[in-house]
């Protein structure tokens, strides 16, 4: 196994930032980024998610925000958490597993924090993959490695 990470709200910010350059713009808002690692300290949170290569046996889970840019402004952290929660119950209903681990589907400001952000909803139990589906901001789910022609089918996608 690689490398294990453990990283907070100041490298939430910092990952957000250098995701924001990675990304030249997609991949979600840094400026709603930036508003929901200040809400995530303003709800008190001060702990850390365990970042780490993944080891090839752990029940993961895609976690992303996609859709049009103009639906997302102003993006909160309630409305991520909720996304989270209910992707996780749809996969848990469909699959009958529970997730071990959080995988970001893109390099973006957004969609690099998700995962840490449902891992910190975890309170430890759930960690995040370093590495993501694409190396870049994709436009669409099939321009993602996930989608492979020989993989199994990106879903359930909730």
């Amino acid at each position: 196994m690689g490398n294990v990470y453990f990283y907070g709200l100041t490298d939430f910010q910092a990952i957000a930032t250098g995701a924001a350059v990675l990304a030249s713009g997609g991949g979600g808002s840094y400026q709603d980024a930036c508003a929901i690692v200040q809400q995530l300290a303003d709800q008190g949170y001060t702990g850390t998610v365990q970042v780490q290569d993944y080891d090839g046996a752990t029940n993961a889970c895609v976690l992303a925000i996609m859709g049009s840019p103009d639906a997302a402004d102003n993006l909160t952290l309630t409305a991520v958490q909720n996304s989270i929660s209910n992707t996780v119950a749809v996969m848990q209903a469909y699959t009958g597993m529970q997730p071990g681990a959080f995988i970001p589907v893109e390099i973006g400001p957004i969609n690099s924090l998700v995962p840490l952000i449902g891992a910190a909803m975890s309170g430890g139990s759930i960690w995040v993959v370093n590495g993501d589906g694409a190396g870049r901001a994709v436009p669409e789910l099939p321009q993602t490695t996930f989608t492979a022609p020989s993989g199994p089918a990106p879903s359930p996608a909730v």
